[in-house]
């Protein structure tokens, strides 16, 4: 094992899906969680990553995460219509700044972005999410997704 240690998929499926049921157990809509709960997940399952948490507001900042998975063996995977979703696979979302939105809003919308992880089935973030969207204004959102090829 590399000194960043290997994702177990499913320990990480495991500690994901209860940190949202008992933090969030009617799965109510983004509590502003999803990239502390998706990199304690990716922790606790072996994979070493920094904990952001020391950072101010880092801990929220989902794209920030991006170098960090690269530097523990994840690769970016194609984001493009050809795209099949594998458990464990991680999707960052940037924030979506001004005049990307097509509800024209102001300022820099979802200003932390977005991270969350397939579930084989749903992605899940800090809450079970229909669709790999997490919301309506994200259709002009960049994302990338980053899978550990050697994965268990």
């Amino acid at each position: 094992m590399d000194r960043f240690g290997h994702l177990n998929k499913q320990k990480f499926a495991t500690h994901l899906l209860h940190m949202v049921r008992s933090e969030n157990p009617h799965n109510h809509k983004n509590l502003g969680k999803c990239a502390h709960f998706v990199a304690e997940a990716l922790r606790r399952s072996g994979v070493q990553l920094p904990d952001l948490s020391k950072v101010p507001d880092g801990h929220r900042h989902a794209y920030l995460y991006e170098k960090h998975l690269i530097d523990a063996g994840f690769q970016q995977v194609a984001c493009d219509q050809q795209y099949q979703a594998q458990l464990g696979d991680i999707m960052i979302w940037h924030p979506i700044r001004v005049g990307q939105t097509k509800d024209h809003h102001s300022g820099i919308v979802h200003e932390h972005g977005h991270m969350q992880a397939f579930m084989g089935t749903h992605w899940v973030s800090d809450f079970r999410q229909e669709t790999p969207n997490p919301w309506k204004d994200y259709s002009h959102a960049r994302c990338f997704v980053y899978r550990q090829a050697d994965a268990l």
